[in-house]
């Protein structure tokens, strides 16, 4: 504790005067340079700040750098900015944690206060309804996100990947904050089916390529986004998964599958028409790289999972009942 203390003590007057000099620059927001951007000016404060606090814990404690473990895991490139992948690094982990420790208290309250929740059988399946929830709740917060439309229109419409000061940054956090419900469910959701764990696994790795390369080098990482981007609109889709276990046959359902069917099948022709148009206009004008056919046919069984889940929501908003699967019986 006296460790951490005083390099908070050190870390903090470093921090503050970068404060003071930010307020001096001249950060140029998007209606010209007379105007600030806030999100541009939060996130250089964010980013420098952590990286104060990694680089004084990591001289006063000698723990390894966030990168370090990383790098010996499973390499680096040659050109990565190492402080500010520390920061995401840090930032991802400490958010695991804080997402894996919130879903242990919403389970234990949801067992108080929610009959329907509490007679959940098999009782693991009450861990894949705090999952889909909390997920579809992040999603559709990021979805109602005005800093998340403003960086989608910047990259997207504009074109800039790095034309305002950590943009690049901030966008990396937003497919943290995507992704983490995936890794969490990954260690707390008991009897994930086989192709569920491939597809969180699949997300955990294109994170970690997210942060780990400068974003307006490498246009399969602005693939990875856009999927990302579309995946997020489609947030109502959770709610129904978590609702269809203890709702599986009420009214109400057919109209939720139904409104799910209708943005996740405009999600699916977006993503699926996007990467098709990026990989065709690749190939014509000789930009395709290996990576991206690997990325590419990587998809097949994210698509896959995309046209069974299709099918059931659709077959829910026709009103084909659901019949409960009885448990196994122990041996």
């Amino acid at each position: 504790t006296t460790d951490i203390a005083a390099a908070a003590d050190v870390a903090m007057p470093s921090f503050l005067q970068y404060c003071m000099s930010l307020q001096q620059q001249n950060f140029v927001g998007p209606e010209g340079p007379d105007e600030y951007d806030p999100y541009t000016y939060v996130g250089a404060v964010t980013l420098l700040a952590s990286s104060r606090v990694n680089e004084t814990l990591h001289g006063t404690l000698g723990l390894p750098r966030a990168s370090e473990v990383l790098e010996q895991a499973i390499g680096l490139p040659p050109n990565v900015n190492r402080r500010e992948l520390d920061f995401s690094l840090i930032v991802y982990m400490t958010a695991i944690a804080m997402f894996a420790a919130c879903w242990f208290v919403s389970h234990r309250i949801a067992l108080w206060t929610w009959p329907s929740f509490r007679n959940i059988n098999p009782a693991h399946k009450q861990w894949y309804v705090i999952a889909n929830l909390w997920k579809a709740s992040l999603l559709g917060l990021m979805t109602f996100s005005v800093p998340y439309w403003v960086y989608t229109y910047r990259h997207y419409i504009e074109g800039n990947w790095a034309s305002h000061a950590n943009d690049g940054m901030l966008t990396k956090l937003t497919v943290m904050l995507y992704t983490v419900s995936d890794v969490v469910a990954l260690l707390v959701v008991p009897k994930l089916p086989l192709s569920t764990k491939i597809h969180h696994w699949a997300t955990f790795f294109f994170t970690l390529l997210v942060i780990s390369y400068e974003l307006q080098e490498a246009d399969v990482l602005h693939m990875i986004i856009v999927y990302g981007t579309f995946s997020t609109v489609a947030f109502k889709t959770n709610y129904f998964l978590a609702f269809r276990v203890m709702y599986a046959n009420a009214g109400w359902m057919r109209v939720l599958a139904g409104a799910s069917f209708v943005t996740y099948a405009l999600c699916c022709v977006g993503n699926w028409g996007s990467h098709s148009l990026w990989l065709g206009l690749g190939v014509v004008r000789g930009t395709w790289s290996v990576f991206g056919v690997l990325y590419f046919l990587s998809l097949a069984t994210l698509v896959q999972d995309d046209i069974k889940l299709l099918q059931y929501l659709w077959a829910r908003a026709k009103g084909v009942p659901i019949t409960p699967r009885q448990p196994k019986k122990q041996e």
